[in-house]
C-alpha cells in the first residue's frame, strides 16, 4: 500500500478504500533539487515553520484522504532538516493525529543506512534518530498519541462520494482537486469550510449512486474536553493543544504569556522568539492530579559548524559536525496542582536527574523558572498527593 492513497486523486482513494487500511505520506518543505535530483551540494528548503502556514501545512492533504471505517496510517512523515523550526515536528503531528483519531504515524527515517548506531550529528534531511528536534519530543508525542492524552475531536465531517461519479470527478478536478485546502475541488464544492481540516475529524465514504458529493456532519459529546488552536499570523503564529493530561505550545512565543488551562507559560523574549514546549503527564492523569509530569522545551538543535548560504535555505554539503547542540529558552511555568509536595528536576540526555530546579508550591499552584543555563531540554516534576 505504501502511501498510495495520494496516487490517483479521488480514484486513488477509491482504490485504497478496498484495501485493509489506507496509508499516506507527507513532508513539510521537502528539499528541492533545482538541477540534478538528489545533488548533495545543490539543494534548498523553505526553512519556515509550518505553524505560519495559513493553509494548514501538511494536515489537509493528509486528513482529507482518510476513508471512513478503515484504519489510517501515515507511514512517512518529517519536517526536513536543517529546517530551523523543526522542533515543531513531533508535537504537532502527534496532537493532530490524535485529534483526527488516526491509527499510526511514523517518521522517515530512523538510521536508514543501518550502520552507525552511535552517530552524534544530524546526518541529512530525514535522519530523525540523530536529530534532537525530533527525538527530544518523542516521549511527549508518544504520551499524546499512543497513551491517549489527546482525545479525538467530537466533530466529524464525512465527504460522501457516489461511486458512479468518481470517473467524472477525476476528469473534472484532476489528481489533486478533491482535497485542495483552499476550499476548491470536490471537498470545497461539497461545502468544506476552510478550517474544517482542524475543527473536525475528516473522512471519505463511497456510496451508491451518481449524485454530487456532499458532506455530512456529526457532533457528539465527549467525556474529556480538549482543543486545538492554530493561529497563522506571521511572527505571531502559534499552535496550541490543551487536554487534561497534556499541553502543547508551538510558535513565536517569546515575550508572551500563553494560557493553557491548568498551565501557563511566560516565555522570555529571545532573538528568534521561537519555542516548542510540551507538558505531559507520564502517569496519564490530569495535570492537577498527576505525580509524574514531563516538561520538554526547545528552540532548535543543529550541528556545530553548519554553514548556511546567504538566503538561509541551504547548507550545501556543509552540514557541520557533532555533537549536536540544542538551544532552549528561558520561561516561567505555572501548573495548577493538588499536590502536597513537588520537586522539579532537570534531566540529561538519558533521562537522568542532574540538578534540582527551584520552585514554589502554594495556593494550588506550582511555579518554577527554566533557563538555557540548566543545560536541559527535559524536566521532571515529581509530586506527592
Amino acid at each position: 500500500i505504501h502511501g498510495a492513497a495520494w496516487l490517483g486523486g479521488i480514484g486513488g482513494v477509491l482504490r485504497e478504500s478496498r484495501m485493509d487500511f489506507v496509508d499516506h505520506h507527507s513532508y513539510w518543505q521537502h528539499p528541492n533539487f533545482p538541477r540534478r535530483p538528489w545533488d548533495a551540494k545543490d539543494w534548498n528548503i523553505g526553512n519556515t515553520p509550518m505553524v505560519r502556514d495559513s493553509g494548514g501545512g501538511t494536515f489537509p492533504h493528509l486528513a482529507l484522504h482518510r476513508v471512513a471505517g478503515k484504519p489510517f496510517t501515515v507511514s512517512e512523515y518529517n519536517h526536513a532538516a536543517p529546517n530551523e523550526y523543526a522542533s515543531e515536528t513531533m508535537p504537532i503531528i502527534a496532537a493532530y493525529a490524535a485529534w483526527q483519531d488516526w491509527d499510526g504515524i511514523y517518521l522517515f527515517d530512523y538510521n536508514g543506512d543501518h550502520r552507525n548506531w552511535n552517530e552524534d550529528q544530524i546526518r541529512g534531511f530525514f535522519s530523525a534518530d540523530t536529530d534532537p528536534n525530533k527525538m527530544a519530543f518523542m516521549p511527549a508525542a508518544a504520551l499524546i498519541f499512543r497513551a491517549g492524552l489527546m482525545p479525538a475531536s467530537a466533530a466529524r465531517a464525512n465527504l460522501q462520494v457516489p461511486q458512479n461519479s468518481v470517473v467524472d470527478l477525476l476528469a473534472r478536478n484532476g489528481l489533486n482537486g478533491f482535497w485542495d485546502s483552499n476550499v476548491h475541488g470536490i471537498w470545497g464544492a461539497a461545502g468544506l469550510q476552510k478550517n474544517d481540516w482542524l475543527a473536525s475529524r475528516a473522512a471519505i465514504s463511497f456510496i451508491t449512486g451518481s449524485d454530487a458529493p456532499k458532506i455530512s456532519r456529526l457532533s457528539t459529546r465527549i467525556a474529556v474536553p480538549a482543543s486545538l488552536s492554530w493561529n497563522a499570523d506571521g511572527d505571531k503564529s502559534r499552535f496550541t493543544m490543551a487536554a487534561p493530561g497534556a499541553r502543547v505550545a508551538i510558535g513565536f512565543l517569546g515575550g508572551q504569556t500563553i494560557s493553557l488551562g491548568d498551565a501557563s507559560l511566560q516565555v522570555a523574549s529571545t532573538p528568534r522568539n521561537w519555542a516548542t514546549i510540551t507538558i505531559t503527564a507520564r502517569d496519564r492523569k490530569a495535570l492537577p492530579q498527576s505525580s509524574q509530569i514531563l516538561l520538554t522545551v526547545m528552540d532548535k538543535a543543529e550541528n556545530q559548524g553548519m554553514t548556511w548560504n546567504a538566503e538561509r535555505n541551504s547548507v550545501s554539503d556543509q552540514w557541520g559536525t557533532g555533537p549536536v547542540l540544542a538551544q532552549t529558552v528561558p520561561a516561567t511555568v505555572t501548573i495548577t496542582t493538588k499536590a502536597r509536595t513537588a520537586t522539579m528536576h532537570a534531566l540529561d540526555a538519558t533521562g537522568k536527574r542532574t540538578r534540582t530546579i527551584s520552585s514554589t508550591l502554594g495556593g494550588g499552584k506550582l511555579a518554577f523558572k527554566i533557563s538555557p543555563s540548566d543545560k536541559a531540554v527535559w524536566y521532571e516534576i515529581a509530586a506527592t498527593h
